[in-house]
């Protein structure tokens, strides 16, 4: 909270690790008593003076000012989930570091060329990987394919790599199957494929499950899905995932 001014409700009763929403919104209730935090009606979380006080050595990341606050809350929702699994965030990229994450706020002054920070939460660097970080929920969402393509362009790497090497999407929990599936319908239809629904017939239009879905192109490289609970697992696999292919390709070229 000190570092991104403002969260969303539940995902502060998820950070309290209370043994159901009820206890952890009990544990909740003294903090804004007390004047550290505040919520609000729209259930956004913002800390006060004195719950920064407590925290004299920790800058902001992020200022709310004229920003949009669910673009803020999203940014500080994934940097919660990534700092639980170990991952702090940092304002620039630190070669003395393996893993930390830079929020999108601080990527844009950290490389050029970037057409849209709106989407992305920010940029997740672990060893030579630069996975750039979507909080996408239930998937539906205003995807900017050629925003988003703008991360992975080369031209503008200077003193540090700053191109994306692959892409990170974290739904929720319950979703994270069925918003594959939606995913690879959509993409395959721009690809001009084939696709079968339940009933394997063919389809003569494109399936809408939102007003912009969520289109994969080649300029991505590679995307992984995963939840909040399942970070760690995929991140441990995303690390072997080379090791992984060379194991079971052999000597095959």
């Amino acid at each position: 909270m000190c570092e991104y001014e403002t969260l969303d409700y539940q995902t502060c009763l998820l950070s309290l690790n209370a043994v159901n929403k009820t206890a952890a919104s009990y544990a909740f209730r003294p903090l804004t008593k007390h004047k550290y935090i505040s919520k609000h009606k729209n259930n956004s979380v913002h800390i006060l003076a004195k719950g920064r006080a407590l925290f004299p050595d920790v800058k902001p990341l992020v200022t709310l000012g004229g920003g949009s606050k669910q673009r803020i809350n999203s940014i500080s929702r994934t940097a919660m989930f990534l700092r639980l699994k170990g991952f702090e965030s940092h304002t620039k990229p630190d070669l003395s570091r393996d893993a930390y994450f830079i929020p999108s706020t601080c990527w844009r002054n950290v490389r050029d060329g970037i057409l849209s920070t709106v989407k992305f939460t920010g940029m997740l660097c672990v060893n030579e990987l630069r996975l750039v970080v979507y909080d996408i929920g239930d998937g539906v969402m205003d995807w900017q394919i050629r925003a988003e393509r703008s991360l992975f362009y080369p031209r503008y790497a200077e003193e540090f790599k700053t191109t994306a090497t692959g892409m990170l999407l974290i739904c929720d929990e319950d979703k994270r199957v069925k918003i594959a599936k939606r995913i690879i319908r959509e993409t395959m239809w721009h690809r001009r494929r084939l696709i079968l629904n339940e009933s394997y017939e063919e389809l003569h239009r494109p399936v809408k499950y939102s007003k912009a879905p969520i289109r994969l192109t080649h300029y991505y490289e590679c995307v992984f899905l995963t939840t909040p609970c399942r970070i760690s697992k995929t991140l441990s696999d995303i690390r072997e995932e080379q090791e992984c292919i060379k194991k079971y390709r052999g000597n095959v070229d």
